[in-house]
């Protein structure tokens, strides 16, 4: 499941508030383009690589924490040479 791929569907530009990110001048905003949403096993079925953390699974889901994947890109951007998401299952 996934409302939709980039660049078919509309943009979805949304100010994201990022634990700990502090803006500077010229930086990166807190805005994420493209945010998805998405079933398990979504990961997979695209064969996407993991580097940290976990996939979606059975514990995601309604009444369940929310959770997040990042990309590599986003990691770097405001999570510099730390892990985005926290400690790993």
């Amino acid at each position: 499941m996934i409302t939709g791929m980039p660049p078919i569907r509309p943009l979805n530009a949304n100010d994201t508030a990022i634990e700990g990110f502090v803006p500077t001048p010229g930086g990166p905003m807190q805005n994420v383009d493209y945010y998805q949403l998405v079933g398990k096993n979504f990961a997979e079925t695209l064969g996407v690589r993991l580097i940290d953390g976990r996939f979606l699974d059975d514990r995601d889901g309604d009444g369940a924490p929310p959770v997040v994947m990042v990309n590599q890109t986003m990691a770097r951007t405001f999570w510099p040479g730390q892990k985005p998401a926290g400690t790993p299952d």
